[in-house]
């Protein structure tokens, strides 16, 4: 028998969910990943990065790594979304 197939991060998230909601546990919801985020608005990651260091109303990454991985900033999906319809309503 070989390895399991590699998941995607949208692939886990739903395991993840439907796992949790199988038994009975609050789902929290996901976070993104700069790719995520940058895939959401259709910019680049390079996009994502100006916008943390030169827009003031973007939503702030979260540092979810630990002392022993490297760092790994994610967003929350809600934060990220209420952002981007704000940009929208703007002339």
């Amino acid at each position: 028998m070989g390895l399991p197939a590699k998941r995607s991060d949208g692939e886990k998230t739903a395991i993840a969910r439907t796992f949790l909601e199988n038994r009975g546990f609050i789902v929290i919801r996901p976070l993104m990943t700069a790719k995520d985020v940058a895939a959401f608005l259709g910019v680049t990651t390079a996009t994502v990065a100006n916008h943390i260091q030169n827009t003031h109303d973007f939503p702030r990454p979260y540092n979810v790594g630990t002392m022993f991985s490297r760092s790994a900033n994610r967003w929350k999906a809600e934060e990220v979304s209420a952002w981007f319809e704000s940009r929208k309503k703007k002339p």
